[in-house]
């Protein structure tokens, strides 16, 4: 069994190296709950393509982190990106992906702003954990909209410009934990 899961390691250091050198995926965010390797498995992969960039590669410990807010400055910080009068850091762009006129808005505005978007990476989940005799059925199509709606209703607004461009790359990550 150790065997096993060596070999799927080694599989997914070699098919995140491929995403990454590929030049279309400039960062990679592994997911998922405590204990499963994901700290083990991104060391791996920062070693196996640090010599690729110039800059080397940077892993982000985002596990201390207790509010949402703070990934966005603990990545940044980690660039060096530091915000000022004369650079104002990243700019956060937030609406319901649940809603399908949210996100066609949203990209739209995002589009405007700061170009075409080639990467799509669906991140967002919720849980409502309950047994089927406690859960709602609000709270079930809640869980069903943002996770698996999401990935769709995202997908829809930036597919029409990625598709014109013959580039474009969309993740869908998921989690036991939304």
């Amino acid at each position: 069994q150790h065997r096993a899961s060596y070999d799927t390691v080694n599989v997914e250091v070699e098919a995140a190296r491929a995403l990454l050198l590929d030049g279309a995926v400039p960062l990679l965010t592994l997911i998922g709950p405590g204990g499963v390797g994901k700290t083990r498995l991104a060391l791996a992969i920062a070693h196996e393509v640090a010599g690729s960039y110039g800059d080397g590669a940077v892993f982000v410990d985002l596990a201390p982190l207790t509010e949402s807010g703070q990934v966005l400055p603990a990545i940044a910080g980690a660039f060096g990106v530091r915000e000022s009068s004369e650079r104002p850091g990243i700019k956060a762009y937030r609406w319901n992906v649940a809603d399908l006129d949210a996100c066609v808005a949203g990209v739209q505005q995002v589009e405007s702003e700061l170009g075409p978007v080639d990467i799509l990476v669906n991140n967002a989940g919720i849980t409502r954990d309950g047994t089927m005799k406690r859960m709602t059925r609000q709270a079930w199509d809640e869980v069903i909209d943002v996770n698996l709606g999401g990935c769709f209703n995202m997908g829809k607004a930036v597919w029409e410009g990625m598709d014109g461009r013959k580039l474009g790359r969309v993740v869908n990550t998921g989690s036991i934990y939304g």
